[in-house]
């Protein structure tokens, strides 16, 4: 999966995540903006990083960008997703969910894994809040939690955990981790 699609997207988003991070604890006390940022504005962030890339990460120009669609009735809409008029293309869905509540989480990735069009590749993204301290590192739990959530129906693209400045704890991270969905 090194120069997939889906892993090129997950980087994208990772990168998008973590520089501003950096930036935000470069201009504040309190760090990560996506503790408070509305999710909408993170992916919308995330659509015009990689619409504006799309050659290199999609593998192609010919995509569209859409915010809040509805792929298939009855299922809500998807955060972000990448269409292509070209057949032969597949349609990206992107689901993001940041630090948000596990029935949050849950409801995206069955919205997911209910998506019948085999042109559609879902990936979900989630970042959470948790704390690593000597042998206590909460990210650990939260990917088993999803482990067993996606059962087989998902397969790991990425996982990454960054240091930030929420609380005035020492040890605060974001753990980033990437799915695609079946």
């Amino acid at each position: 999966m090194k120069d997939s699609v889906p892993k090129k997207i997950s980087t994208m988003i990772y990168d998008l995540a973590f520089e501003e991070n950096k930036e935000l604890l470069k201009l504040t006390e309190n760090g990560m903006g996506l503790k408070k940022m509305p999710e909408l504005a993170f992916a919308y962030e995330c659509g015009k990083a990689i619409f504006r890339n799309r050659k290199t990460i999609l593998n192609s120009s010919d995509y569209t960008w859409e915010r809040e669609l509805v792929i298939e009735k009855g299922l809500g809409p998807s955060d972000l997703v990448f269409l292509s008029e070209d057949s032969h293309l597949p349609h990206y869905v992107i689901e993001f969910k940041l630090d948000d509540t596990w029935h949050k989480y849950k409801a995206d990735i069955k919205k997911l894994k209910e998506i019948k069009d085999e042109n559609c590749v879902n990936i979900f993204c989630s970042f959470k809040h948790v704390f690593k301290y000597g042998n206590t590192d909460q990210s650990i739990g939260f990917i088993e939690i999803l482990k067993t959530e996606f059962g087989n129906e998902a397969v790991m693209i990425q996982d990454e955990l960054f240091k930030t400045k929420i609380s005035n704890k020492p040890k605060d991270h974001f753990f980033y981790t990437s799915w695609l969905v079946k």
